[in-house]
């Protein structure tokens, strides 16, 4: 596996979180995100990424959070979708990945993606376009 496509992430009661690539299922790399509990991983909600197939190759930018609430977000972006920067989050009933949300359309080859929440629960995304241009984007009450 590509290890440069890490992103750990630390909730605000001090769990771990690992999001990386696995090959668990018939061989094909996925992204996955785990949660370290009692001294051994598991993971969160199933296949991270929910492009076409999930495979690993669609993406090349990988950023895990969690939200105050105790909310799992992954931002990416999806290379078999123009780059385009993308956001997803856990279900807490469900247990499952939302439907992806674009939000920016166009961010060039090898965007730079980031994820933050401050610590009253307001959202942001930042990512660079094919210009070096960075964008920062604050998440809205739908």
């Amino acid at each position: 596996m590509n290890t440069a496509d890490i992103s750990i992430a630390i909730a605000p009661d001090g769990t771990l979180y690992l999001l990386a690539p696995d090959d668990a299922e018939g061989g094909v790399a996925k992204m996955r995100l785990s949660v370290l509990k009692n001294g051994s991983f598991s993971t969160v909600g199933g296949s991270v990424i929910p492009v076409s197939d999930g495979a690993y190759d669609r993406h090349s930018v990988v950023k895990a959070v969690i939200a105050p609430d105790g909310t799992p977000f992954v931002a990416y972006n999806d290379n078999s979708d123009d780059n385009n920067v993308f956001c997803i989050s856990l279900d807490n009933e469900t247990k499952q990945w939302s439907a992806p949300v674009k939000v920016a359309s166009g961010a060039g080859t090898s965007p730079d993606v980031n994820i933050c929440f401050t610590q009253t629960g307001v959202g942001y995304i930042s990512y660079s376009d094919k210009n070096n241009k960075v964008h920062l984007l604050k998440f809205a009450e739908q």
